[in-house]
Formats: structure tokens, sequence, C-alpha cells
């Protein structure tokens, strides 16, 4: 297959069986691995407009949910209202405050991620893998899911 004219029309993997475990395999305690053959095309094209989107949301639930905190305690809000007071009025309304006190969860929760992702990048490049960049998942309720990071190729041999 190496220089056969099909190795660019097909993709084989030898992998381990994906189907749920029988109770018959429980008890034998054996799974025999299957032979996958697919396309050549076993990776999905990266949509860069649409990753770009999604991260730009998880971005904007993360600072919601590092605003937060400080929009639940009482003190914060009341100052919050007077600013708010002051807009209505035509006046001018500094929330600044805000943006400087969610500043460092914000930094903190996105430096975590950031940490973790690169910690699968270093991972993935020890072991000769082809990995997209990696698109942030939001969350209404966390801010944050994860992240989904993809194998632009599959694995080599």
């Amino acid at each position: 297959l190496e220089k056969s004219s099909v190795r660019d029309r097909i993709s084989i993997f030898y992998v381990f069986d994906p189907t749920p475990v029988t109770e018959e395999q429980m008890e034998g305690g054996e799974r025999p691995p299957v032979l996958f053959v697919a396309g050549p095309k076993v990776v999905r094209d990266p949509a860069p407009i649409q990753r770009s989107i999604i991260s730009s949301l998880a971005l904007g639930t993360v600072w919601y949910n590092a605003l937060v905190p400080y929009l639940l305690n009482d003190k914060y809000m009341k100052l919050a209202d007077e600013q708010l007071a002051l807009a209505d009025a035509s006046m001018t309304a500094n929330l600044d405050f805000l943006n400087d006190l969610s500043f460092p969860l914000f930094a903190s929760i996105l430096g975590i991620q950031i940490a973790h992702e690169v910690a699968h990048a270093v991972a993935a490049k020890m072991n000769n893998l082809d990995i997209s960049f990696p698109t942030l998942v939001p969350s209404l309720e966390s801010g944050l899911t994860g992240a989904i990071t993809s194998l632009q190729a599959p694995p080599k041999d």
C-alpha cells in the first residue's frame, strides 16, 4: 500500500473497537481491534470564521461571568445603579470600576484555559500530531466550558 496508487484515495486505521462493550466482552476481558477504512479526507475542514465567532462569544461569556459576582454584591450594585441614574439624566456615567474589579477574575480564568491548551499543544507536538488552533466553547452558566482542538491530519503510524 505504501507505493500503491490507492494510498491517496483511502485511509486505513487499525484501532481498538469503538463500539460499546458487551457483557460477553466484559466477561472475556478482550476486545479485538478493528480495521477502519475511510476515504482520503478523514479530518473535517476547519471553518475559521465560525470558530472565530464561537471563540469571541466564549470570551464575552467569560467577561460576563467575571462581572456577575460584583453585580450580585449590594455595595457594587448600588454604585452601578448610581452611575446608570447619571446616564439616564444625560450626565456622564463611569462604570470603569466594574471593569477594574472583574479583570483579574477574567484574566485568571482565561490564563488557566490557555495554560491547559498549551499543554495539549505540547503533548500533541511530542506525539507528532498536527492539531488545529483551539476554539473556545462558551457557556452562559460558567463562562467557559473548555475548548475544542481537532486533528488536522490522521495520526501517523
